[in-house]
C-alpha cells in the first residue's frame, strides 16, 4: 500500500510538472506581448507627455518594470525548454510522441488516439508507461 501511494504521488508530481508547460507557454507569450507593447508605447508616451524629454525617476521605474518582465520571460521560456528536453531525452518514440501531444499540444487521450490510429485504451497505456519512464530529474541532478 505504501509503495502504491508513493508511485501515485510521483505520478501526480510528474503530471503537475508536465502540465505546467501549457501555463508557462501562455505566460511567456503574454509577457512578450507586454514587453513589445511597452517598448512601442514608451517612446510615444514620453514624446507626448514630456515634449520629447523624460523624467529620470519615471525612466528608472519603467526600466525596472521592463527588466522584471524580461527576467520572467526568460524564466518561463527556460522552464518550457527544460520540460521539452526531458521529454525529448526519453528513449521510446511512441511515449515521447504521446507526452508531447498531451502536455505540449494540450491534446486529449482521445485526440491522440485518433491522430496515431490507436485505440484510446492503447493510448492510455502508452501514456501510463511514458509517465513511469519520464524522469523529473536528469541523471546529472541526481548524481
Amino acid at each position: 500500500k505504501k509503495r502504491k501511494r508513493m508511485e501515485d504521488s510521483l505520478r501526480l508530481k510528474k503530471k503537475t510538472y508536465l502540465n505546467s508547460y501549457t501555463t508557462l507557454s501562455a505566460e511567456s507569450e503574454s509577457l512578450m506581448k507586454q514587453i513589445t507593447a511597452f517598448r512601442a508605447n514608451a517612446h510615444r508616451s514620453r514624446t507626448q507627455l514630456y515634449g520629447g524629454s523624460s523624467c529620470a525617476s519615471d525612466d528608472k521605474q519603467e526600466e525596472k518594470l521592463l527588466d522584471k518582465w524580461e527576467e520572467d520571460y526568460k524564466r518561463t521560456v527556460t522552464r518550457c525548454g527544460e520540460i521539452y528536453c526531458k521529454i525529448e531525452n526519453m528513449s521510446d518514440e511512441r511515449e515521447k510522441t504521446v507526452l508531447k501531444m498531451h502536455y505540449l499540444r494540450d491534446m486529449s487521450i482521445e485526440e491522440i488516439a485518433d491522430k496515431l490510429n490507436l485505440s484510446p485504451r492503447q493510448t492510455h497505456r502508452i501514456h501510463k508507461r511514458a509517465l513511469e519512464h519520464f524522469q523529473l530529474e536528469s541523471e546529472n541532478e541526481t548524481a
